[in-house]
């Protein structure tokens, strides 16, 4: 049998090492593991960070590819020259003539610069579906803003041709 001295001094013992060992875990945990997964949390953090940074870049990538592919679609200057010039070609293919040609004022859309113009023409039924089709189809984009036509029964009775007027738009990039 062990003394009671023996026995409190290993109970002391005990509490001492248990009391050491907690104190240990205290510290380890609090200034050894803790850090550790403070820097886990950022890196993690980061890596999440870095992966979205890298689909953002894959979506502006693609952006600009389709850029590339309309770019060539829009105006190529603030002039409305080109497009008249375009208007009066497109007309005569249709047999057709351009009577009035009318720019009107520029106005900021969206990232782009919307340049509109007024025209007008006169011709069969035929002639102005083939010149709005050659409208359409034109390799620059040109927008129908607006389309007013005309014709009356005394019109059709005396011969007189149909009368076509629209608004066109075309962009320029900012």
């Amino acid at each position: 049998m062990q003394s009671p001295d023996l026995n409190k001094m290993k109970g002391k013992s005990l509490i001492l090492t248990v009391g050491l060992w907690g104190v240990g875990f205290f510290i380890g945990m609090n200034f050894i593991v803790s850090p550790g997964i403070g820097q886990i949390k950022k890196i993690r953090q980061e890596k999440e960070l870095e992966t979205k940074k890298a689909v953002v870049l894959e979506d502006i990538a693609a952006l600009q590819t389709k850029n590339k592919r309309y770019r060539p679609m829009l105006s190529e200057s603030q002039e409305v020259s080109w497009l008249i010039e375009a208007l009066n070609q497109m007309a005569q293919a249709s047999s057709i003539a351009l009577t009035s040609v009318t720019p009107l004022a520029a106005e900021p859309v969206a990232g782009f610069k919307r340049i509109p113009v007024r025209i007008q023409t006169a011709g069969n039924y035929h002639q102005i579906g083939d010149f709005v089709s050659r409208v359409e189809s034109e390799s620059h984009f040109i927008k129908i803003d607006s389309v007013e036509m005309e014709n009356t029964s005394e019109n059709v009775k005396k011969g007189r041709p149909m009368r076509l007027s629209m608004v066109l738009s075309v962009f320029y990039p900012k």
